[in-house]
C-alpha cells in the first residue's frame, strides 16, 4: 500500500466513525429530555474521541513522513532478490557484492543503492514464490527452479519474467580489460557477448519459450568428501594388523580396492566401542553416488539405444529400443552394473534410507564415518563443521572410485568416470514488476563479471560460472570431467514408469522386498521387466497426445523467432535467431518432426505386435 493510500484509509476511518456519532446525537435528540445517560458514558464518549483524534493525526504524521523519505531528493534506490540459500555464506556473498557495487558507483558520481535479500526455507520456496508473482508483490530479482515443476516454472517465466536475450547478446562492460576463450581464441571481453563469457554460454535458455530469462552466477559439481586423519588412522592399524598394505591419506581410485578398504574400516570400533561406518549415507547421498557412480556405466547400452548418434539416450529411444528388443533388464551387463548399487548400500550405516542428509553429515562430523558424498554447495559448510568438530580436522575431496579395464569381473562395464559439463547455475529472473529494471540487470552484469564473479564464489564458497574466473584452492578437485561417459538409458518416460523405477530399485538397493525376504539383482530385473514396459508406454502415449495437442502453438513460436530473425537481421540478435529457427525447423526432443516420428514408431511398434498387454 502506498502512502497516499495509508493516508486515504485513516481518513476515511476518521469520517466513518464521525458519521456514526453524528446519528446517535440525533437519536438522542429526538428521545427528548426523558432519556438519561450515565456520566461515564459521557466521559467514555469523549475520552474515545479523543483518542481516535489523537490516533488520526500520529498516523497522518507518520503517512506524510514516510511519504517524504520515499519521494525525497537523493533517495536511494531498493534493490530486492529473493533466494532459498540460506547458508552463511550466501547472504554474506551477497552483502560483499553489494558493497562493493556501490564502490563502483560512486567512483563513478552515481547514486548508491540500497540492497535487501530474502532468505526463503526450501519447503516453502514454491509457494512463496507464487503467492508474491500472483499479487504483484514480487521482489526485483527472485533465484529460479525450486519448488514447482519445470512446467510451471516455464509458465511463470513467460507470464512474470523478463526475457534478456537481447541484454545477453551485447558485452557486458564490467568485463573491460578481461579476456575470453571464445571458439578457441582469446578474445576481449569489452568484444564479447555477455552470454558467450559463460562457461557453458548461458546453455540453451529455456527452449519452451525460445528465450533466455536466466542470469547465473556460479555452477557446481559433486565428488567424495573425506576426513584424511581419519583415513591415514585407520588403515594404519589395519596395516598393524596386517589387514591393508599401508597408512594411506588418499582414497583408491579402483572401485573394487576401495569397497574392499570399506568393509576392512566397518570392522574397527572407536574408542567407546562404537563402530566405524565407511561412507556416511542417507536417501540424498545415494542420489549423488548413483548419479556419479552407477548411471554412468549404463553407457554399455549407448551403441544399441541412441538412435540418432548424438551421445545422448533420449526416453523415447530407451523405449524403443526396449521394445525392439535391443536390450532386456536381464543383460549380464546390466545386472552387474545394478549390482554395484547394492554393493555401495552395504557400505552405509543402517537405518541409512529413513535419514536425512544432515544426520549423515552428522555422522562424517562425530569422526564415526571416513567418506561422505555430497556436492560443491556443501564444500565449504563441511569444511567449517570440521574445524568446528572435537576434534577438529581437515576435509579433503576426491573423484569418485569408478570399475577398472582389468578388473576380472567389471572390466566389460569399465569405461570411464561420468561425463561433466558445468552449467550456469544458481540463476536469477528479472520480474516484471520490478520498479528497478535497469539497476537489477546492471546489479547482475557486475557481480557476472570475471573478476567480480571470482571473488563472489570465494566469498560464498562456491564455483564461479564465468570463463577465467578460478575457484577458491580448496574446490580445485571440482575441476569438471570433460573426458567421460553418459548414462546409456533415461527409463523416465512419465509419472507412471518413473513410479516403477521409484519402488523398485530402492528394494535392491536395501537388498530385501516389501515383506522382508531377500531381493537380489535378477529379482530387480524380473520385477522390471513385468512393470516397465507398460508404465511406460502408457507414459508415452499421454505425452505423444499432449505434445500434438500443442503443435499450433509450436508452429506460432516458429512463426515468432523467425519473424524475429528478420526483424533483426545483421545483428548478434538476428544471428541467434536464425540459430534458433533452423534448430527448431530440425529435431530437437518436442520438434513437430519429432512428434511425427514418435507417432510413425508408435503404429510400426503396435503393428508388430510389440506393446505390452
Amino acid at each position: 500500500m502506498s502512502a497516499s493510500e495509508r493516508g486515504n484509509s485513516v481518513t476515511r476511518m476518521f469520517k466513518r466513525f464521525s458519521a456514526r456519532l453524528s446519528r446517535r446525537r440525533e437519536t438522542e435528540r429526538r428521545l427528548g429530555a426523558g432519556a438519561t445517560t450515565s456520566p461515564w458514558e459521557g466521559f467514555g464518549n469523549r475520552a474515545a474521541v479523543v483518542l481516535l483524534v489523537g490516533t488520526f493525526v500520529i498516523s497522518l504524521f507518520h503517512v506524510m513522513a514516510r511519504g517524504k523519505k520515499a519521494t525525497g531528493a537523493g533517495t536511494k534506490e531498493v534493490l530486492t532478490l529473493a533466494h532459498w540459500q540460506l547458508e552463511p555464506g550466501v547472504r554474506t556473498g551477497f552483502e560483499w557484492g553489494a558493497v562493493k557495487y556501490n564502490e563502483m558507483r560512486r567512483a563513478k558520481n552515481l547514486p548508491e543503492m540500497e540492497f535487501k535479500q530474502l532468505p526463503i526455507t526450501e519447503k516453502g520456496y514454491g509457494q512463496w514464490v507464487t503467492t508474491q508473482l500472483m499479487g504483484g508483490t514480487a521482489p526485483d530479482l527472485i533465484e529460479m527452479g525450486l519448488g514447482l515443476p519445470w512446467s510451471i516454472w516455464v509458465n511463470y517465466r513467460a507470464r512474470y519474467f523478463v526475457p534478456v536475450t537481447q541484454e545477453i547478446m551485447k558485452p557486458n562492460p564490467y568485463n573491460e580489460g578481461c579476456f575470453f576463450e571464445v571458439q578457441g581464441k582469446m578474445a576481449p571481453g569489452k568484444d564479447v557477448p555477455w552470454k558467450e563469457t559463460y562457461i557453458d554460454s548461458m546453455g540453451q535458455g529455456i527452449w519452451e519459450l525460445q528465450e533466455y530469462y536466466d542470469i547465473g552466477l556460479s555452477t557446481f559439481s559433486q565428488r567424495l568428501f573425506y576426513n584424511p586423519i581419519l583415513l591415514k588412522e585407520l588403515t594404519g592399524r589395519l596395516a598393524q594388523e596386517g589387514k591393508w598394505p599401508a597408512a594411506i591419506e588418499v582414497p583408491p581410485d579402483d572401485l573394487r580396492k576401495f569397497l574392499e578398504l570399506c568393509d576392512k574400516i566397518a570392522e574397527l570400533k572407536n574408542k567407546q566401542g562404537a563402530p566405524y561406518y565407511p561412507i556416511a549415507g542417507s536417501a540424498y547421498q545415494l542420489n549423488v553416488m548413483f548419479g556419479q557412480m552407477i548411471n554412468p556405466l549404463t553407457v554399455v547400452l549407448m551403441d544399441v539405444v541412441d538412435e540418432n548418434r548424438d551421445a545422448y539416450a533420449a526416453n523415447d529411444e530407451t523405449l524403443f529400443a526396449y521394445l525392439r528388443g535391443s536390450f532386456k533388464f536381464d543383460d549380464p551387463r546390466l545386472l552387474k552394473v545394478m549390482g554395484l548399487s547394492h554393493e555401495l548400500c552395504r557400505r552405509y550405516q543402517k537405518g541409512w534410507n529413513g535419514l536425512n542428509r544432515d544426520d549423515a553429515v552428522m555422522l562424517f562430523i562425530q569422526w564415526r564415518s571416513v567418506f561422505i558424498c555430497t556436492g560443491s554447495w556443501d564444500g565449504m559448510t563441511l569444511k567449517e563443521q570440521a574445524a568446528g568438530a572435537v576434534p577438529p580436522f581437515p576435509v579433503e575431496i576426491a573423484q569418485f572410485p569408478m570399475p577398472v579395464p582389468s578388473d576380472p569381473e567389471w572390466g566389460d562395464i569399465a569405461f570411464g568416470r561420468n561425463y561433466e559439463k558445468p552449467g550456469m547455475g544458481f540463476s536469477f529472473g528479472l520480474t516484471k514488476t520490478s520498479k528497478h529494471q535497469e539497476l537489477a540487470l546492471d546489479f547482475l552484469r557486475f557481480l557476472s563479471a570475471q573478476k567480480a564473479n571470482e571473488e563472489f564464489n570465494k566469498v560464498i564458497g562456491w564455483i564461479p560460472a564465468v570463463k577465467g574466473a578460478k575457484p577458491s584452492e580448496f574446490l580445485a578437485a571440482f575441476a569438471p570431467n570433460y573426458d567421460g561417459v553418459s548414462p546409456g538409458w533415461n527409463l523416465s518416460m512419465g509419472g507412471r514408469s518413473q513410479t516403477v523405477m521409484d519402488q523398485v530399485n530402492p528394494l535392491l538397493f536395501l537388498g530385501e522386498d516389501e515383506k522382508g525376504k531377500p531381493f537380489s539383482v535378477k529379482d530387480w530385473a524380473r520385477r522390471m521387466t513385468d512393470e516397465w514396459p507398460k508404465a511406460a508406454v502408457q507414459d508415452f502415449e499421454q505425452r505423444d497426445e499432449v505434445e500434438r495437442d500443442a503443435l499450433r502453438s509450436k508452429e506460432s513460436t516458429a512463426a515468432l523467432m523467425r519473424a524475429k530473425m528478420i526483424l533483426y537481421a545483421g545483428t548478434e540478435q538476428g544471428d541467434y535467431y536464425r540459430r534458433r529457427y533452423l534448430g527448431y525447423l530440425g529435431e530437437p526432443l518436442d520438434s513437430p518432426r519429432r512428434i511425427a516420428r514418435w507417432q510413425a514408431q508408435l503404429r510400426d511398434a503396435r503393428e508388430q505386435g510389440l506393446l505390452p498387454k
